[in-house]
């Protein structure tokens, strides 16, 4: 069908991002139009910063995250091994 919606458009957002296809600014633009008021476009923005070898500012980012994260949840737990991983936590 054409123009029908993708059905799956997060996995293809996050991929597109993945592929360079889309800046910062436009997957946080279209994150938000999917999930407002979900944080976790963070943690898809430190993933790639480590592709690019930018520990320092994926470190930022999961800091960040980590920080709005509730500490009693697997998120956190996640959050805190990948920080250990870069070396801070």
């Amino acid at each position: 069908m054409i123009g029908a919606p993708h059905p799956f458009p997060l996995p293809r957002l996050i991929a597109g991002f993945y592929l360079w296809n889309l800046t910062e600014r436009q997957f946080l633009d279209q994150w938000n139009a999917l999930r407002p008021a979900d944080s976790w476009y963070l943690y898809y923005f430190a993933k790639r910063a480590m592709f690019e070898g930018e520990s320092v500012v994926a470190r930022l980012y999961l800091q960040k995250l980590k920080d709005m994260t509730a500490p009693a949840s697997w998120e956190y737990i996640r959050l805190y091994q990948m920080l250990i991983g870069l070396g801070q936590h």
